[in-house]
């Protein structure tokens, strides 16, 4: 009998821990459209590359923040970061609901100012987003990424 009220117990307590995420991975609310690097300077974006991504905003909310993380690569396949860590970016302005943005993140630091390669972006995923209504998106380990 204690064993049945032990199972018991801890179905609805992980019922009621599951039941309290706001984050639901059944679908990304997201797509990406696409996800290039340039060489070169952008306007006042960045003065050696740049990673451009078309973000779409695929739920019926308002995108508030997102934040994006990546890896960048060279046209060998071999991570192209010195520190050879993920790229994480915070973009903040909004995305209607449906609507897609060009996100543009400098690689200078990144990169540094000795280009030689072309380079792509690779892993990319929304490890976060933030809608207007305050509700929150989470794929923190990358299950959808790119």
């Amino acid at each position: 009998m204690n064993k049945k009220i032990c199972l018991f117990t801890a179905l609805i307590f992980f019922a009621l821990v599951l039941s309290s995420c706001n984050t639901d991975l059944s679908y990304a609310p997201y797509a990406v459209k696409s996800k290039t690097v340039r060489i070169g300077s952008y306007s006042s974006y960045y003065n050696f590359a740049g990673a451009h991504i078309v973000f779409s905003n695929k739920s019926n909310k308002v995108v508030r923040q997102v934040t994006l993380s990546f890896l960048v690569f060279d046209s060998d396949g071999q991570l192209s970061s010195p520190v050879g860590n993920a790229i994480v970016t915070v973009h903040t302005e909004k995305i209607k609901p449906l609507d897609s943005k060009e996100i543009i993140v400098s690689l200078d630091d990144a990169l540094g100012p000795h280009l030689f390669k072309t380079y792509q972006v690779g892993n990319l995923f929304a490890s976060e987003i933030v809608f207007s209504d305050g509700s929150v998106w989470s794929d923190p380990m990358g299950f959808y990424a790119e």
